[in-house]
């Protein structure tokens, strides 16, 4: 709805929920509606007039998680923190800073790979520095988010939470899309007209982003630590255990210089 909201600004309409695009479909032929807003395939060979063909934002996708406010009122059990981290460019300082800063945020923040902290969104500031979203699991990484470190030049602040970790959601909606399970890749990219998503579904790492460049160096950096804690001994389950022994020799012969990211729209 937010993607397509200047068009039905634009023309003075007004928006009603339909379910599915096919459900939506047919109730736009059976009830009193005068536009439909779907899927193209829904409308081919029908004898409906297409009256615009695309009206999604330039952005090509949106992401929506609900937050709930963090207070001291909030109950967070079993809940996921959404944490905000300012940090500067690999540019600016040859990547140590963004290495050291994961290194610590994953010395201590899960007791098993699924408990890792996983960045969901970058974007590049006007001053040039960058803003991380991270999602970790209730106490697990609070203490490095809830510190501003100085040395690092990174400033953290916890922004809410959400009751199931933003990763899972976003694996299920492409696992019922996209048959991953059984793909001879690892690593996958969606490069839209503004934006972006780089992801390692093994390892429920969904990166998404508006610089493509700029994400892909970030998730390259979290799946190198992602790696050298499987080294460390952290427990992973079989999927995860299966992503590493596939490609352990890679890794280890280049770090992750070598990784391709397949994009998901040629599967």
């Amino acid at each position: 709805l937010l993607g397509v909201s200047p068009f039905i600004n634009i023309n003075n309409l007004e928006f009603t929920k339909g379910g599915s695009t096919s459900q939506a479909f047919d109730r736009f032929k059976n009830e009193d509606f005068n536009t439909f807003l779907g899927a193209k395939e829904n409308i081919e060979n029908t004898g409906f007039h297409l009256h615009q063909e695309n009206v999604s934002n330039p952005y090509n996708f949106t992401s929506f998680a609900l937050l709930q406010k963090y207070s001291t009122h909030f109950e967070r059990k079993e809940s996921t923190i959404i944490s905000l981290v300012e940090i500067p460019t690999p540019s600016e300082s040859d990547g140590s800073i963004q290495h050291t800063f994961f290194d610590t945020l994953f010395e201590d923040s899960g007791e098993s790979m699924d408990e890792l902290a996983k960045p969901t969104f970058i974007r590049l500031k006007e001053d040039g520095r960058v803003h991380l979203i991270i999602e970790h699991h209730d106490e697990a990484g609070e203490d490095i988010i809830s510190e501003e470190s100085d040395e690092l030049e990174v400033t953290t602040k916890i922004i809410g939470s959400i009751d199931k970790p933003y990763g899972l959601q976003t694996k299920e909606m492409l696992s019922n899309t996209f048959d991953l399970n059984n793909c001879s890749h690892d690593f996958f990219k969606h490069i839209g007209s503004q934006s972006c998503l780089f992801f390692c579904p093994a390892l429920s790492i969904y990166l998404h982003g508006y610089d493509a460049q700029l994400t892909e160096v970030f998730i390259k950096i979290i799946i190198e630590k992602y790696f050298i804690k499987h080294l460390e001994g952290l427990p992973t389950n079989n999927e995860q255990q299966n992503f590493f022994d596939r490609n352990f020799d890679t890794f280890r012969a280049s770090s992750m210089r070598e990784f391709e990211f397949t994009d998901i729209a040629t599967l």
